[in-house]
């Protein structure tokens, strides 16, 4: 603080303790004989910076561990963008491998498929019936084993391959008799309901309603046999 400056002080200080006093009237005497005395305050020394307590006697200094050091930055892979004309390629793609897939299980699923219920062989000469009257095959007729009573043919007309199931000899009502064909090389499947009206020697061991599935996949005839849950009324 400057001579000018201790004189004003000594003056302010003198109209605001002294037997005159006036400073109370005179608002910018009074903040200014403030600032002077804030001015003049000492300045406090900052505070010592802490001092860490020497270690026992004897102790050891234990070094801290090194920082790991940190990651490096993950590269960002540069993305693939695909034109309207590689997005239909990927598509294309996609379904080759999925039709691929899905043939190979189903030929899976068809090799696998090589034991029956019943496995009917054919005979040495066919039974007297007429399945080409019935249905107009033409072509080899082969028989199979009796099932139950059941007869069981093929035949080849032309480059198909048609298996024929008859409830009885020489049945002619609709219901009796089931038919279906397939080109030569492909399995071929028919199925037959048992009915209430077939003969007793089907009934007796198959109740109405029973699914009796036969498939020729050359040489044999195999019969898969499916029971119904309840009843029904056929």
């Amino acid at each position: 603080m400057g001579d000018d400056d201790r004189r004003e002080l000594a003056e302010l200080r003198l109209r605001a303790y002294g037997p005159a006093a006036d400073i109370a009237d005179d608002p910018e005497a009074l903040a200014r004989l403030r600032a002077l005395e804030l001015a003049r305050r000492p300045v406090p020394p900052a505070p010592p910076a802490p001092v860490a307590p020497p270690p026992p006697a004897g102790a050891r200094r234990v070094a801290a561990p090194p920082r790991p050091p940190l990651p490096p930055a993950p590269r960002r892979r540069r993305g693939i963008r695909l034109g309207r004309r590689g997005l239909w390629a990927a598509w294309a793609a996609s379904i080759l491998v999925v039709g691929a897939a899905s043939a190979a299980v189903t030929t899976a699923v068809y090799l696998a498929r090589d034991a029956h219920d019943v496995t009917l062989q054919p005979l040495a000469e066919p039974r007297p019936t007429t399945p080409t009257t019935i249905f107009g095959l033409s072509g080899d007729i082969v028989a199979y084993d009796d099932f139950a009573g059941i007869q069981v043919l093929t035949a080849q007309p032309r480059d198909n391959v048609c298996i024929v199931v008859q409830a009885r000899v020489n049945a002619s009502s609709p219901e009796e008799n089931a038919v279906n064909c397939a080109p030569e090389g492909l399995p071929v499947t028919v199925d037959l309901v048992v009915r209430r009206s077939y003969p007793d020697e089907v009934t007796e061991r198959f109740p109405p309603g029973t699914t009796l599935r036969f498939t020729f996949d050359g040489g044999v005839v195999g019969v898969d046999i499916v029971e119904p849950d309840a009843a029904p009324g056929i």
